[in-house]
């Protein structure tokens, strides 16, 4: 009788392993980890989501007080380009949460602040970091070019005369303040 129990037993256990094995051949245990890692990708989207509404809500309350303040809007308003600039990387591999406009639009008040806040250097990185990445340009209301406009504030000490100025897409101030400044630095 023990013997028998012992046949039976090594009997069951090979069934047992041979059943599991055909499980994982024909999918069944394979379709419990993707829906496992898809839930769990979900999960990464949805907080990578909140997190980077999160990050951009506070770069622009950083950008807000800089534009009310008198004594710390320089160092309101670089805080509020760091924080914006670092939003980004909160996407990762998940890019797709926001459009392609609203990213661009952070991008470039985070290049803007840091233009506001004299950090030039930043600026000018961060602005061919965003034509690299975004291959198209942010267009103002009044028909002007982000670029163009960041490009000549960025490229002020490069008199470019005024009918090359008239050439770019530039708001009308910038073009303005550009000519009355390069007049003084002439004279």
């Amino acid at each position: 009788m023990k013997i028998n129990l012992n046949k039976i037993i090594i009997i069951l256990g090979s069934i047992a392993l041979t059943s599991c094995q055909t499980l994982n051949h024909i999918g069944l245990v394979q379709s419990k980890n993707d829906a496992i890692i898809n839930v769990q990708n979900h999960h990464n989207f949805l907080n990578s989501s909140r997190e980077y509404k999160k990050c951009i809500d506070e770069g622009h309350f950083f950008d807000r007080k800089a534009s009310q303040s008198k004594d710390n809007s320089l160092s309101l308003y670089s805080k509020s380009a760091d924080i914006l600039s670092k939003c980004e990387l909160i996407l990762g591999d998940y890019t797709t949460i926001v459009s392609d406009e609203e990213r661009m639009k952070n991008n470039a008040l985070s290049i803007q602040n840091y233009l506001k806040s004299g950090r030039l250097k930043v600026a000018s990185r961060s602005l061919e970091q965003f034509k690299n990445k975004f291959n198209k340009d942010l267009i103002y209301p009044d028909g002007s070019s982000f670029t163009k406009n960041a490009e000549s504030i960025l490229d002020f000490s490069n008199d470019k005369g005024s009918l090359n100025l008239e050439m770019t897409n530039n708001n009308q101030k910038i073009k303005s303040e550009l000519k009355r400044a390069w007049y003084w630095i002439k004279k």
